[in-house]
């Protein structure tokens, strides 16, 4: 079994109770992403050898914090793609 393969069979998470997490989560599996955690980031997704980070806020209006920011930036450094999504805005990757 492949180390992905394992992740996504022990990792998958059930879709969020939360509506704009739940909304987030639809376009990602929509988009062939595993959504393999829910946590901080909100998601931990992979696809293909791909992985993603992705920070959900339920509107526009509300933006990631200073610890977050930091965070996502600091995975973006280092190659693993990072995103904050609202509904409203869809997805604005982190840089």
């Amino acid at each position: 079994m492949e180390p992905e393969e394992y992740l996504v069979m022990r990792y998958k998470s059930k879709k969020p109770s939360n509506k704009a997490e739940a909304e987030c989560y639809e376009k990602l599996e929509a988009k062939g992403w595993s959504v393999l955690h829910k946590g901080w980031p909100d998601f931990f997704c992979t696809r293909n050898g791909e992985l993603c980070c992705v920070e959900v806020k339920p509107r526009d209006t509300i933006h990631a914090g200073c610890y977050q920011n930091a965070i996502l930036h600091e995975l973006s450094k280092h190659g693993i793609r990072c995103y904050v999504w609202s509904p409203a805005a869809g997805f604005t990757r982190c840089k």
